[in-house]
């Protein structure tokens, strides 16, 4: 392990990322005008995201659990950026070099994953996207599940429903002080990904989310290895609670997820609304049938 603490290692530009129907899709976002606050960050945090020589980083877990799945369970869990021969992987890894753009436009290294409602297609979006940058030579993936609410029965933790892993605790019992960063970090067997489950569902997610230790967490994160880790955080929904807006000021860009047919024009305007004064990255715009 890269060891330390964790053991591991725009507003109104605003464009259409597009995803297939089962494929779900995405497409290419606007230019992003870096915001005052990012435009006083150091030009060592610029040069050190645009400037990496682009020669592959080896991770070797001795702290943080490794629990393989079956690829092909992966895939028929819609993990399909894993994939070089499925034909959505290509509008996948456009969609991450959009975001690694604009990332390094306003030198940030961490995006919130949203929508306007429950199942729109964040969580598809978050994962893909992160095992697609994973997937690059000189770049290392953590991705938090900080929908901390109650599962339904059409949504439980991301780490069960897409990678198939046993989760015994996680961000929750972090953030309640039942646990500590390092025995929250799983490996789901893919090279340079790093995830923090949500751990057991609770009731007072937005108290957890915008307490201190949330606070430092994020801030620990983000500044370790900052020229090659990107944090991705799959958050709730936007419109139903709070809990998004309050993500919202731990990461760099948010990026949200539109369903095509399903997110109506005012839902929309509402969650643009929320994001005033937010630096937002883009859209995706899922299920496209064109």
């Amino acid at each position: 392990d890269r060891s330390h603490k964790f053991d591991e290692h725009e507003n109104s530009n605003v464009v259409m990322a597009s995803v297939p129907k089962t494929t779900e899709t995405i497409s290419p976002v606007s230019p992003v005008k870096p915001s005052a606050k990012n435009e006083n960050r150091t030009s060592e945090a610029v040069n050190a995201l645009t400037a990496e020589p682009r020669r592959e980083i080896q991770i070797s877990y001795s702290k943080t659990k490794v629990q393989v799945s079956d690829p092909e369970r992966l895939k028929n869990n819609k993990i399909f950026s894993m994939f070089d021969d499925i034909a959505i992987t290509d509008q996948i890894k456009i969609l991450r070099t959009q975001v690694l753009k604009k990332l390094n436009a306003i030198s940030g290294n961490s995006i919130l994953v949203t929508s306007a409602n429950p199942y729109e297609g964040k969580t598809f979006t978050t994962i893909n996207l992160g095992v697609s940058i994973a997937k690059e030579f000189n770049r290392t993936v953590l991705i938090i599940d900080a929908d901390l609410r109650k599962p339904t029965k059409r949504h439980t933790a991301f780490a069960t429903d897409f990678f198939t892993i046993d989760v015994d605790v996680g961000l929750t019992d972090y953030l309640k002080g039942e646990a500590d960063i390092p025995d929250i970090l799983i490996n789901p067997g893919i090279s340079k990904l790093t995830l923090i489950p949500s751990g057991a569902p609770v009731y007072n997610a937005p108290e957890l989310i915008n307490s201190s230790r949330m606070e430092e967490m994020m801030s620990e994160i983000k500044g370790r290895y900052a020229s090659d880790r990107l944090v991705i955080v799959d958050g709730p929904a936007m419109l139903p609670f709070p809990d998004a807006t309050i993500l919202s000021r731990y990461v760099d860009g948010v990026l949200p997820v539109i369903e095509i047919e399903k997110t109506s024009t005012e839902d929309l305007k509402k969650m643009m609304d929320c994001l005033k004064g937010v630096q937002v990255l883009g859209t995706v715009l899922n299920k496209n049938k064109g």
